[in-house]
């Protein structure tokens, strides 16, 4: 499951102070949806929990072991999914993007295949490339410390992939350690 908020964010204040509040206020929404997605699933309280990070920085419940989560967020969208196994997801904004980047992230198969695309086609293609790595890097527990460019994204062994669009600029990309085929349910919560 999948749990995600759409955020808008006033133009008037400064540029500085617009990011720093931004990235406060998705901070807080992703906790929020944390804190919902858990109480919904699990009826646990994270207000009661003891959050600890792993040696590379990934946040788990110290009393819940066993229930992985993990939280992204883009300009304008929040996301949230836990699972039994490792999980992993990533939410990206359509927008342009150098080519150096995806030389530095694809394998030389997903580049050529990238590069056969349409050219107002590829930055939209790679995007979904890089939310399927750093969805996988994140199950993985290793975030943006994996070196993807060694990776090819339809090699991985033990884990299940799942990605949709939200409209036609928004896409959210999960990784989850397991080999049974799933599906995904989104739910975007309004009121919370």
């Amino acid at each position: 499951m999948i749990y995600a908020k759409k955020i808008v964010f006033e133009d008037d204040m400064a540029k500085g102070r617009q990011q720093q509040q931004q990235s406060q206020l998705q901070h807080e929404v992703g906790q929020t949806l944390l804190r919902y997605a858990l109480k919904k699933e699990y009826d646990i309280e994270l207000d009661k929990c003891t959050i600890l990070k792993n040696k590379q920085g990934k946040p788990y419940l110290e009393d819940y072991p066993d229930v992985h989560y993990n939280i992204s967020h883009c300009a304008t969208m929040v996301v949230c999914t836990l699972g039994e196994t490792p999980v992993g997801i990533d939410v990206e904004k359509k927008r342009p993007l150098k080519e150096s980047l995806w030389r530095k992230v694809l394998t030389e198969n997903e580049l050529d295949k990238l590069m056969a695309c349409a050219e107002e086609e590829r930055n939209i293609e790679f995007l979904k490339y890089w939310t399927l790595k750093e969805a996988y890097g994140k199950a993985l527990g290793v975030g943006l410390l994996y070196d993807y460019s060694k990776t090819d994204i339809n090699s991985i062994e033990g884990y299940r992939f799942h990605q949709m669009m939200i409209g036609e600029d928004i896409i959210v990309s999960v990784c989850r350690e397991q080999s049974e085929a799933y599906e995904e349910e989104i739910i975007f919560v309004e009121n919370i």
